[in-house]
This record gives structure tokens, C-alpha cells and sequence, in this order.
């Protein structure tokens, strides 16, 4: 945890070296006077203008972007990225894998339902496929 810039080890350290300088008893007074200063500032006039002003001034990019309409090509231009990075990731996909992206010719896919079509037709329903040694008389 770090509350501006200030970890816990820093904390204690300075926390130690109050203690050390002022005592315990005016360590306590000392932080009451702390607080109710900190209190006047933050209710101070002062204090809420600087706080206005400072939310002004985070939303001026955005009113300048809603002003110039260029709110409208930004949202086009995060639409346009997303879909780059959907194709770049299909470009990826195909390129780990290019065997299972692969398109055969028509001769070759068709090569062996073909055969297998042929083999179904010449053999009869329940009959064996081996050649008789029987004539017909």
C-alpha cells in the first residue's frame, strides 16, 4: 500500500522519528493542530475553486473532441483497430495451423468419396465381395 509515494516501511519511519522529536504528549496535540487545519483547508473557498477548476480542466479534451465531431472519428477509428486485430488474429491462427486452414483441389477431395460411391454400388446388399467359384448351369 502506498499513499503518495510512501509505503509502509516509510510510514512507521517517520512515524518513529515524530515520536522521537515531539514525545507523546505533544505528539498528540500537535496532531489534533494537524487536523483542524487540514479541516479549514478543506473547507476553505480556496479549496473548492481549485477543486472546480481542476474538474474543469480534466474536461476539456473531451469537450473539445465533442465540439469538433471528432468524437465520431475516434469511435470509428477504435471500430477500424478491433477488426485489424480480429484479422491479425486469424492471420496468426492460420499461419500456427496451415495444415488445418488447408484447401484441397476438387479432384483430390473428390478422389475418394468417389471411389467409395463406386465400391457401394457394385457390392449387392449382404453379399460377400469375394468372387465366386460356382457357374451357372
Amino acid at each position: 500500500m502506498e499513499v503518495l509515494g510512501i509505503g509502509l516501511p516509510e510510514l512507521v519511519l517517520i512515524l518513529v522519528i515524530i515520536f522521537l522529536v515531539l514525545g507523546p504528549k505533544d505528539m498528540a496535540s500537535t496532531a489534533r493542530r494537524i487536523a483542524r487545519t487540514i479541516r479549514s483547508l478543506t473547507q476553505s473557498e480556496f479549496w473548492r475553486a481549485t477543486r472546480e477548476a481542476w474538474r474543469m480542466a480534466q474536461d476539456i479534451p473531451n469537450e473539445l473532441l465533442r465540439e469538433t465531431g471528432l468524437e465520431d472519428a475516434q469511435k470509428e477509428l477504435n471500430q477500424m483497430g478491433s477488426q485489424l486485430n480480429q484479422w491479425s488474429r486469424e492471420v496468426d491462427s492460420t499461419l500456427k495451423a496451415p495444415d488445418a486452414n488447408r484447401i484441397l483441389p476438387p479432384s483430390q477431395e473428390a478422389a475418394p468419396q468417389a471411389a467409395e460411391a463406386a465400391e457401394s454400388q457394385l457390392k449387392p446388399n449382404g453379399a460377400n465381395t469375394a468372387p465366386s467359384s460356382r457357374t451357372d448351369e
